[in-house]
Parts: structure tokens; sequence; C-alpha cells
């Protein structure tokens, strides 16, 4: 069903799919027809996804690639969940990072297919998750509160965006971005992958000519970038973007297995703060 919704994007024809009478659609996580969506007009290339979850519990599926929308030297990553009831799509949720502001720092579309395929193929004489500890990752995962304790791998591997941030390594922060209204859309059984979702309030900070962006909840990160911002301003440093609030939607995506954490990605899409504009 997944590749029947990538091929029908690069066929601009959304009507070749099972849709339900009524669905639900969003790119961008603004709401829309798929004949409306820029998807559907712009994607010339679409292979089948780098990552792919699949929760048959929920009918639901997550998936994440890099697509070609006219420039198969410069692409796109596309991250995206459907659901499914009685063989009919109910549900599309779409995110595009077209470049690193997108998402607030890192994107790697070139090496996505390589750097999630670990991911797509975990030993086979693993001992998998049950259900109910992955449920135990998710809860966790928008909740620093929660005072849950994750055993690490020594090789997990740690990706923003596709990227594998090789100058950190994957944890499980005390002050991580804190949402208590989040979604589990996808647990999959099989390959112990959670897909957690949670909006994420925070602040783009320039970082030299670069931007990054900081959530509000880690504070210690944002200080830090306030006294930076603030002496090479006095100093005359040219270029800097002002820090600027911003939104994020975070898709938090887990492996878990040999009852350790083998592997966790950060992937957000930016958008303007909670009032709406960063010009208010």
């Amino acid at each position: 069903m997944v590749n029947a919704v990538l091929d029908s994007m690069v066929a601009n024809d959304p009507f070749r799919l099972p849709l339900a009478e009524v669905y639900k659609a969003t790119e961008n996580t603004h709401p829309a027809a798929l004949n409306m969506m820029a998807l559907w007009r712009t994607v010339t290339k679409a292979s089948s996804p780098s990552l792919l979850a699949i929760d048959i519990t929920q009918a639901q599926a997550y998936f994440s690639l890099a697509i070609s929308e006219g420039n198969d030297t410069t692409k796109s990553m596309l991250q995206g969940r459907i659901k499914v009831v009685d063989q009919l799509i109910t549900e599309f949720e779409f995110y595009v990072n077209r470049g690193r502001g997108d998402d607030g720092f890192a994107l790697d579309t070139q090496n996505l297919a390589k750097n999630y395929k670990q991911w797509m193929s975990p030993p086979a004489n693993r001992q998998k998750a049950t259900r109910a500890q992955l449920e135990i990752i998710a809860s966790a995962s928008f909740n620093a509160n929660d005072n849950t304790t994750i055993d690490i791998a020594p090789d997990c591997q740690f990706t923003e965006a596709g990227w594998i941030v090789k100058s950190a390594a994957c944890n499980w922060m005390p002050d991580r971005p804190t949402d208590l209204n989040y979604r589990t859309p996808v647990i999959d059984e099989t390959l112990g992958i959670v897909v957690t979702v949670g909006v994420v309030p925070g602040k783009v900070y320039p970082y030299a000519t670069f931007s990054a962006f900081i959530p509000n909840d880690m504070k210690s990160s944002q200080e830090t970038q306030d006294e930076w911002y603030s002496i090479q301003k006095s100093e005359g440093y040219i270029y800097l973007v002002e820090p600027t609030e911003a939104m994020g939607t975070a898709y938090n995506v887990f492996q878990y297995y040999n009852n350790q954490l083998q592997g966790e990605q950060f992937n957000v899409y930016l958008n303007g703060p909670r009032n709406g504009t960063a010009w208010a």
C-alpha cells in the first residue's frame, strides 16, 4: 500500500489509490486534498522506502525515503504515515524536508538508504521486545518526568533527518522535550521500531552562519547559545540569524531489541511559533 502511494505521486494521480469515502490528509502540517498537495505535482522519482515500520494492530505504516522533485542531484526527504481501514486508506500524514532549515540543522538524503539499512536488517537471532516493552519506550519518549531508564547498545545509531550524528551518541536525555499530547501511530513488533510524534516549541539559533533548532525544554542548551550569540554580536560577527521562536513537529523513531536501544532518530519539521508567525 505504501508503494502504491509513492507510485501515485510519480504518476500525479492520487485517485488511483483505494481511498476511503472520507479521508484525512496533511502535508507539512497543513490539511489539503491529495490532488492539491505539492507531492502529487513535484515528485518525479520515488523508490521503495528506506525505512518502513508497520503496525498490524493499529493498521498504520510509517515510512521514510529520499525523493526526486525534478533534480536527482539534490533530493528531498519524505517521511509519511498512512492508516488503512478495510483496505481503504483513511489517513495520510506527510513531511517533506527540502533543506536543512526545514529540520532545524541536519539533513542527509544522499545516504538515507545506506544509513537506514541496519534498521531494516536486524540480526535474525535477536531477542525481540514485546509490544508492552515498546509501549513503555513510547510513553516515556515525550515525557521528561517519566523515570523509565533505557539500556543503550554500544553501537546504537543516532540520526537526525537521515544524517548520522557522529558527534553525539544515542541518549535518553533527562531534559528531552515534553508533549503529553504525543501520539504513537506505529509500533512494529517485528523490527522493534517505535514511532512517536509530538509538537515541540523552541527557538532557531545562529551557529556561525548556520542555524539550529533548540527545544525550549532544553534550557541549558538554549542558555549556552544565548551567551554565544551575545558575545558574537558584541564582537561584530556578521551574518547571524536572529534567535527566533519556532514550533517543531518531531517524529521520534526508536529501535529496541536484545533489551537495548539499537537506534534513535529525531526527525523534525519546523513551522512558525504557537501564535502562528515569527513576525508578531
